[in-house]
């Protein structure tokens, strides 16, 4: 939160959030003078004298006020500047590091569509690999790896082997209770839902950078950057999720391990 030092009508410093005690002042002062002009049409030579001298303060009171309200609006667009950028460098990180659950959402939306054209799947399955698949065969720890030749059908197979970019086309049914964004809850088998929001929240980010970064309007930075914090809000219960997930795939796989190994001390052949 900004804090902007200034000094009211009598003399009382104030650390300002919002330049609303300045317009209240500029209200009250105009007031005032419009009740001076007022009373001077009736009033003695003497009062009269008074009142335009309260008149004349007033107005240089004013000017001060407008001074003070364009210091605002500069301090206020240095401050959005300056946190504009600090976003800008957070959603650059953060485009890194979601790379994978982009490369899952594309490799998602290829294959359905592959399964939707029946007329033309068998040809596109035996061409070769997509930009996508290229990318996650670089990025996977599995070797060996498909050679530059692989189809696309081959390179699917072989991504099948690899827990951190396969994900089984039907998700639902599963045992992960999660909520989507618009409060439905599902039960998935594996995160996919959850980072596939996650890949389309960065992609709409990656949008708004050169809002943030560039010399637009204050009002269209203000509001790319008020766009971008409230996406960021939901991106962090995406991220929570995402670790429940693990915790729980972990749980659940050390207890059906458990399960299994007193399944075979209980049974074992031969005893």
């Amino acid at each position: 939160m900004m804090a902007f030092r200034w000094v009211d009508r009598y003399g009382v410093v104030h650390q300002l959030a919002s330049p609303a005690p300045i317009g209240e002042e500029v209200e009250a002062i105009s007031d005032e003078i419009d009740q001076a002009l007022g009373r001077i049409e009736n009033a003695s030579s003497d009062r009269k004298s008074e009142l335009r001298l309260i008149v004349r303060n007033h107005a240089l009171r004013l000017q001060q006020l407008q001074s003070d309200a364009e210091r605002w609006n500069c301090s206020a667009y240095e401050q959005l500047d300056a946190e504009a950028a600090e976003l800008a460098d957070y959603i650059d990180q953060l485009l890194i590091e979601v790379q994978p659950m982009m490369i899952i959402a594309v490799l998602h939306q290829e294959h359905e569509k592959l399964m939707r054209d029946t007329e033309h799947r068998e040809r596109l399955l035996d061409a070769e690999m997509t930009t996508a698949q290229r990318m996650a065969v670089t990025r996977s720890t599995l070797k060996p790896k498909p050679g530059a030749e692989a189809t696309r059908r081959e390179t699917r197979e072989w991504l099948k082997g690899d827990p951190d970019f396969y994900r089984p086309r039907i998700d639902e049914g599963g045992w992960f209770e999660w909520h989507d964004s618009e409060g439905v809850l599902h039960r998935l088998l594996s995160p996919r839902r959850i980072e596939e929001e996650i890949a389309g929240i960065a992609h709409n980010l990656r949008k708004i950078l050169p809002l943030l970064r560039g010399e637009e309007a204050q009002n269209d930075k203000a509001s790319a950057f008020e766009t971008a914090n409230t996406v960021i809000k939901r991106l962090s219960v995406l991220q929570s999720d995402l670790e429940r997930f693990a915790q729980e795939q972990d749980a659940k796989e050390e207890e059906e391990w458990q399960m299994w190994e007193n399944e075979w001390k209980n049974s074992r052949p031969g005893e």
